[in-house]
């Protein structure tokens, strides 16, 4: 696609990581609703298979994908000339994010990569703000830990808060208003091979499931619903107050007790049950983690059971 394509709808958004488990239902919703939804993704088509393949293809027609633009390249800030209103930040650097193999210097490169011209063409061309995805880890940095070490997850933590830092800091210094979204534990169709994945599957196939870490509490949340959050930030930036952070929780509890919750909802919907059980578990990451924002109170459209009936589907 050339930069210099007009697009039609009022509201034009530019979202990165659309390639991601969230980042396509992000820019779903925003289709669904009304939003010029274009989406730069760092690589050649060709290297976008399996799960990611299949985010791409689950986009409605009307979603641009635009390849092999990462942030902050040439073909990227060209793109800043089709006069968005938004630029929403979802992709960051998140290779071995749960490893000590994570490369903290390169996710700040690749995070900010030549942030000042980004932001300076996004002023040329009218940018009403910047949105940027955070991690409920972020607040976990602040928190004292027990581990004679660093946690394998403190570097990617550290390197999304110091990243979303800079640029609200850049963000004020160009007279750009600056949002921080945060996710914590999302779940749904095109998961990534996680919690809710595990359960979904097992519970098909029939069988019983040991959870390995019961007694973490966590915020689990229908993507839907986190989607719909995200929708409600990104149109408060066409009223005359812009929300400057966000953080939607839904089921907040034990990871055990979640677990039963999900056997629960599939069990009401066909009829037979399996067991839920926990083992002992160490302590790695902090106990409670959420967000604090129920979900409910912030979009006209909660629906659990509506999303619990189009998860089944999916995993069907």
């Amino acid at each position: 696609m050339s930069p210099d394509n007009c697009f039609d709808l009022s509201k034009r958004i530019l979202l990165t990581g659309v390639s991601s488990f969230t980042g396509c239902w992000f820019a779903k919703v925003l289709h669904e609703r009304g939003y010029q939804v274009v989406c730069p993704v760092p690589r050649e088509k060709k290297f976008y298979d399996d799960l990611k393949k299949e985010r791409l293809d689950y986009l409605p027609p009307g979603v641009q994908v635009v390849f092999n633009c990462p942030f902050g390249s040439s073909l990227f800030i060209d793109l800043l000339a089709n006069q968005f209103d938004l630029l929403c930040l979802h992709g960051s650097y998140v290779l071995d994010y749960g490893k000590d193999t994570f490369l903290y210097s390169e996710a700040i490169r690749q995070n900010l990569f030549r942030v000042e011209d980004v932001l300076g063409k996004s002023l040329e061309f009218g940018v009403k703000g910047v949105v940027w995805t955070s991690s409920v880890f972020e607040n976990a940095i602040e928190l004292k830990i027990k581990n004679p070490q660093p946690p394998p997850w403190y570097r990617y933590a550290l390197s999304k808060k110091i990243s979303g830092i800079s640029l609200k800091h850049l963000c004020w210094e160009s007279g750009i208003e600056f949002g921080r979204f945060v996710i914590s534990n999302p779940f749904g169709p095109l998961q990534d091979r996680k919690l809710g994945h595990h359960l979904a599957r097992n519970f098909l196939e029939k069988n019983a499931f040991e959870l390995k870490t019961p007694h973490y509490v966590r915020d689990m949340i229908h993507v839907r619903h986190l989607a719909s959050a995200y929708h409600k930030m990104v149109d408060s930036f066409f009223t005359p107050k812009p929300l400057s952070y966000l953080d939607p929780c839904e089921y907040v509890s034990s990871l055990l007790d979640f677990a039963r919750t999900f056997y629960d909802e599939f069990s009401n919907r066909l009829g037979y049950s399996c067991g839920v059980s926990g083992c002992d578990m160490d302590f790695i990451e902090p106990r409670t983690l959420t967000n604090e924002t129920e979900v409910s109170d912030l979009i006209e459209d909660y629906n659990p059971a509506s999303c619990w009936d189009e998860l089944l589907r999916y995993y069907e």
